[in-house]
């Protein structure tokens, strides 16, 4: 078993254009993506430059770069959309869900990063609920 693990997500698709995503499936080496949820920024938490000043950091300066741009708003809605098409009176799928079965989508091994304990649970949660339909 052999295994690549590679930054990869819907705002970081620089594996599929650099040709590394289909070398990886060619050779039978299993990638796992890393960042899916692209530092947060795909889990639905940040969709205006007004969410974005509270935070402090570097991240503040990358996510201001991005929120609020045309094409980040474009995928946010289409990820709540596709969140709110599959989800049930049951079962709600999260947007963080999209960006994680999007990932698997692709053949890869999504591995989210938490840093809280509600996030770990989310994430858990996201995953055995996939798993599960």
């Amino acid at each position: 078993f052999f295994s690549n693990q590679i930054q990869y997500s819907l705002l970081y698709r620089f594996p599929e254009s650099n040709g590394l995503l289909q070398a990886c499936q060619e050779l039978n080496v299993q990638v796992l993506a890393y960042s899916p949820l692209a530092l947060g920024l795909l889990t639905g938490k940040y969709t205006t430059p007004e969410s974005v000043q509270a935070m402090k950091g570097p991240r503040r300066q990358l996510f201001s770069k991005i929120v609020g741009t045309p094409e980040y708003t474009r995928l946010m809605d289409t990820m709540q959309q596709v969140a709110q098409a599959h989800s049930t009176t049951d079962r709600s799928i999260s947007v963080s869900q999209v960006a994680i079965n999007w990932c698997r989508s692709k053949g890869t091994i999504p591995i989210p990063g938490a840093r809280t304990l509600r996030q770990v649970k989310s994430n858990l949660q996201d995953a055995i609920a996939d798993d599960n339909h």
